[in-house]
């Protein structure tokens, strides 16, 4: 089945962009906190991955597979199932981040 960008509306190209926007925010406190000693990386594949390619390199792939799973979600944006694991990503990510900013801000890292 091919994926069909023409005529997606706003929601769409916005849903992606957070997401996109959201990962970006999950490496660059991910990064911090890890730089400070204060934490690891929680997610076993990522943690593996940045053994295998160190951090920057790691932490960069996350980033562009998040790009490339928004841009098929979008390509399939008709279907119900794309649109709910549109939101269940933002949201994961949403909890994600703002954790992150919680131990940050709140001065526990």
């Amino acid at each position: 089945m091919p994926l069909r960008f023409a005529g997606r509306g706003w929601l769409a190209w916005g849903a992606a962009v957070i997401l996109v926007i959201l990962s970006v925010g999950d490496v660059l406190t991910t990064m911090y906190i890890i730089a400070g000693g204060a934490g690891r990386e929680g997610n076993p594949f990522m943690a593996w991955l940045m053994v295998v390619l160190g951090l920057r390199l790691a932490l960069g792939v996350k980033v562009v597979l998040t790009a490339g799973i928004a841009m098929c979600l979008v390509g399939k944006w008709e279907y119900h199932l794309a649109r709910m694991g549109m939101s269940i990503a933002i949201g994961m990510h949403c909890l994600v981040v703002g954790r992150h900013l919680f131990y940050i801000l709140g001065g526990y890292v």
